[in-house]
């Protein structure tokens, strides 16, 4: 595993790993709704200019990372009753190749550097997704595929001894570097599929404190500022995440922030 820091927190945050040792026990939920208007625009613009074309994935994906340079508060994770920084930038999302229910469902984690322009990352994410659509090899569908053969008692000492493992930070670097689950920010996107965004629950297996979904974009009346009632395009946003690694407010800051990046691409893109 990486040698990631451990942080100096307050007496209170360091307790709050004994008290709630679980993530499902410190998770908190988060909802928004970003204005995706201009933000359609821009992608039009953007896939008449580009020969590899977007959606809204694609700015929902840079806005986190976007975040997490802003906020490296939030780049932290919970491992052993202790809090540390993550080193690296990693997103990680679900997806199918097809919209079937034959479909295997495929997991991709993607490392970021914090100086990335908006093309670099788009080429990035788009080799990951045809990667996954084409059945390359990923870590996920490997351990998958070795666990799921492994008798049933066996299974469970072993997965026992992977967290034995990982409690005390001896996970060997070849295991949890491609692993979907000690990542940054886990994203799903169900709006892709036609259906609102939920709050997920977190995974106790990994490190990874934020799972973020999007939802079906859809026409909202909206109050403006000037007190006039207008239709807006939306997208939902809910984020379940673990308190422990930050408060709520700390949290609400990042959310703000990827809210003005998906609203505002113009400013953070070009």
């Amino acid at each position: 595993m990486t040698r990631d820091k451990r942080v100096k927190v307050p007496p209170y945050r360091v307790l709050m790993p004994y008290i709630m040792p679980k993530r499902s026990d410190a998770a908190v939920f988060l909802e928004i709704e970003a204005d995706v208007g201009d933000t359609l625009r821009f992608i039009e613009d953007y896939n008449r200019k580009s020969p590899v074309k977007i959606t809204v994935f694609y700015i929902f994906l840079y806005s986190i990372l976007k975040g997490l340079v802003k906020h490296p508060e939030l780049n932290r994770y919970v491992r052993g009753r202790r809090i540390y920084q993550r080193e690296e930038m990693s997103i990680a999302f679900s997806m199918k190749p097809e919209k079937t229910a034959e479909s295997p469902m495929r997991e991709v984690k993607l490392r970021f550097s914090a100086d990335l322009n908006f093309d670099e990352f788009v080429g990035i994410v788009s080799s990951a997704i045809k990667n996954a659509k084409s059945g390359g090899s990923l870590d996920a569908d490997k351990k998958s595929g070795i666990f799921s053969k492994i008798p049933r008692l066996v299974l469970m000492a072993a997965v026992r001894f992977i967290y034995l493992l990982d409690f005390f930070g001896l996970l060997p670097a070849s295991f949890t570097e491609e692993d979907p689950f000690f990542s940054s920010v886990f994203v799903t996107n169900l709006g892709s599929i036609g259906i609102d965004a939920v709050f997920h629950h977190l995974y106790e297996y990994g490190n990874c404190p934020f799972f973020i979904n999007i939802g079906k974009i859809y026409k909202k009346p909206i109050v403006t500022n000037e007190g006039q009632i207008a239709i807006k395009t939306v997208m939902p946003i809910r984020i379940t995440f673990d308190e422990r690694i930050a408060d709520g407010l700390t949290a609400s800051k990042g959310l703000l922030f990827m809210k003005d990046v998906i609203e505002n691409t113009a400013r953070y893109l070009l």
